[in-house]
């Protein structure tokens, strides 16, 4: 799990330095954010034989994201952050929901279960407008890809009798508004759509894809003003 973080991680930091290094302000602002993502995963087609599943609930998770970002190519109303995250997605099933596959005798067919806890890095770049309510204050807007490397998984409630391959990037796209305070303070509301699948389940000439959705509610704080760094 930590080998497949450092690349990633090496990636960002390179990011910051190139900024230290230019005689332009390249970074105009870096910091640290973190708070709550509900998150959940969703089915594009249902085969009620295929699965040990109650459509009709709602199986989301309340999880946590952690991260870092760095501000891009700064002016008064656009900026590019750059963001790595850490999170948990995926939903809260317990022993709800389970697939029909093939038993250990190859016989015949038993429910099994599958882990529904995944466990990312995700690198983000986000291109962010500004709108100036005063000189305290700036809303924003922003959108951008989203790469998630998926470094973990795990099943609530108990183990799964399905492996998952850990080592996975998952594509996607991240939309939201947040604002400012200060040029040191930031609220972000944010709503992540995953474009790749979590996993798929084959079930006769039916291929069910299951991919990440999820609301999140970050607070950030800026370590270049709150430090007092000049580059």
């Amino acid at each position: 799990m930590k080998r497949s973080c450092i690349p990633v991680l090496i990636l960002f930091l390179g990011l910051i330095l190139a900024g230290q290094n230019s005689s332009s302000q390249v970074v105009n602002k870096f910091g640290i954010k973190g708070g709550l993502i509900l998150s959940k995963l969703s089915m594009n087609e249902f085969v009620s034989d295929a699965f040990s599943y109650e459509p009709e609930r709602k199986y989301k998770f309340l999880s946590f994201d952690i991260g870092l970002y760095a501000e891009l190519f700064d002016s008064r109303f656009f900026c590019v952050s750059t963001e790595l995250h850490y999170n948990v997605k995926g939903e809260e099933s317990f022993e709800d929901f389970m697939i029909l596959q093939p038993n250990r005798q190859n016989d015949g067919f038993e429910f099994k279960k599958v882990n529904d806890r995944f466990h990312y890095i995700s690198l983000q770049v986000l291109p962010r407008w500004r709108f100036m309510v005063n000189t305290e204050d700036k809303l924003y807007v922003f959108g951008g890809p989203r790469f998630d490397l998926r470094i973990g998984s795990s099943k609530s409630g108990g183990t799964s009798d399905i492996p998952l391959s850990n080592g996975i990037i998952e594509s996607g796209f991240t939309v939201g508004f947040g604002n400012e305070f200060w040029e040191l303070l930031i609220t972000e509301f944010r709503y992540e759509i995953n474009l790749s699948n979590v996993y798929n389940i084959t079930y006769g000439n039916t291929v069910v894809k299951r991919k990440n959705h999820s609301f999140s509610l970050l607070m950030g704080l800026s370590l270049k003003k709150l430090l007092k760094i000049h580059f």
